[in-house]
């Protein structure tokens, strides 16, 4: 029988997108979380942090009655998890979220329900943690469908990559593979491909290692760039023409939900991971490196006020997690400098940030997120006559930057 009620566990980043779509689909769904302030919010229609689209479509389907909220699950056809999964103090995956959700949706099981995890999880997790977890809880696991399909979506673009990307599923067998397909089809609009439940945990780990590695690489070549003084962005470029070349971008540090955490999921399932653990080092120390650009530039100021220009993970995003910014911010919080945060796309009051005219008054700007609004930010003069702009992203233009008096220090880009 087609499943006809949706229960979706964690009402995060991934948890919240994925029970509209389900609504959309012509699903009833229950959307269940342990924080009650944030069913508030979605009550009252707020959605935190802010994400094209989605406040809109998650106040739809809350008025429709498809889709209701609960601090507690029950009954239905399938169960889909979507709970974090942090490192733990061995940078090791922590499924504390995950296995206290399953020991509450084991509860209202029943024969014939599929249950889908999308949490992010090392290899055999649901081999090895999962299945165990739901049989000590009682759970006849020969007559549930059990899968794991892997989120693929980013910030910024969550509605629209969810419904088209390709999606992997992986079930403990065919049935349960065929039934979470049959499922996901209803709004995924990408390829729908089948294999077994280790092997989407481990694609999801190549996704996100993959970036992870690249990015050092990357970011290896700007600080070797920046000692020669060379100009990285333009040999990366130029690399990049070769038709079997594609060098990812440098920059201030990594950040978001999976990228600075994930390696690390993969790196713990094997003892052949020193090219995984280097590059989460060589990518762990930039921003320190960045924070000394800035200290180096501000030495001579009594107490230099510096802005960090753009506090959000990445370019034309509005989430702050594991932000570079906040990593440097960190640093220069040690130091003898007043410092000020920016970033017009986010509107996390607890950031204190300040809007663009004021950060424009500092004697020092860095610019850390190529958000597209400071791409075509238009300079005023430096308010003491003089100031420093340090570009980590290659986002400005020097010349437009000079002509106003600053003077330009961008991150690996040789001598200007």
């Amino acid at each position: 029988m087609a499943a006809k009620k949706v229960v979706v566990v964690g009402l995060g980043r991934i948890g919240l997108p994925s029970a509209v779509c389900f609504v959309q689909a012509g699903f009833e769904v229950l959307g269940v979380d342990v924080n009650e302030g944030k069913l508030r919010d979605l009550e009252q229609g707020e959605v935190h942090p802010f994400e094209p689209g989605l406040k809109e479509v998650v106040a739809k389907s809350i008025r429709s009655g498809r889709l209701r909220l609960s601090t507690t699950p029950e009954t239905g056809d399938a169960f889909i998890l979507c709970l974090p999964s942090p490192l733990d103090g061995n940078h090791s995956c922590d499924l504390t979220y995950l296995g206290a959700a399953l020991d509450t949706v084991a509860k209202v099981l029943r024969p014939g329900n599929l249950l889908v995890i999308e949490t992010t999880v090392p290899v055999h997790t649901t081999r090895d943690f999962v299945i165990p977890r739901l049989r000590s809880a009682g759970v006849d696991v020969g007559s549930v469908l059990v899968a794991h399909a892997p989120e693929r979506i980013t910030s910024g673009k969550m509605l629209e990559e969810i419904r088209r990307g390709d999606r992997i599923i992986g079930g403990v067998n065919k049935e349960a593979a065929e039934a979470a397909r049959d499922l996901y089809r209803r709004f995924v609009e990408g390829e729908v491909v089948l294999t077994d439940a280790s092997t989407a945990e481990l694609v999801k780990l190549i996704e996100n290692t993959y970036r992870d590695v690249n990015i050092a690489f990357a970011n290896e070549i700007a600080l070797f760039c920046d000692k020669e003084g060379l100009n990285a962005w333009e040999a990366i470029a130029l690399a990049n023409r070769h038709p079997r070349v594609n060098i990812h971008t440098p920059g201030p540090g990594v950040g978001g939900h999976c990228i600075p955490v994930v390696p690390y999921f993969l790196a713990q399932g094997t003892k052949h991971s020193t090219m995984i653990l280097s590059a989460r080092e060589v990518n762990d120390s930039m921003p320190r490196y960045i924070a000394n650009l800035i200290l180096r530039e501000v030495a001579d100021l009594e107490r230099p006020k510096v802005a960090l220009m753009g506090v959000a993970y990445k370019p034309n995003a509005s989430d702050p997690i594991n932000s570079p910014a906040l990593q440097i911010r960190a640093f220069l919080e040690k130091e003898r400098v007043e410092l000020l945060l920016c970033d017009p796309l986010i509107q996390e009051s607890e950031l204190h940030l300040v809007d663009l005219a004021q950060a424009l008054t500092s004697d020092c700007l860095a610019f850390l997120v190529a958000h597209d609004v400071f791409k075509h930010l238009k300079p005023t003069k430096p308010v003491k006559g003089r100031g420093t702009v340090i570009d980590a992203v290659n986002c400005l233009s020097p010349e437009v930057w000079a002509s106003r008096g600053w003077t330009v220090k961008g991150f690996a880009r040789g001598r200007h």
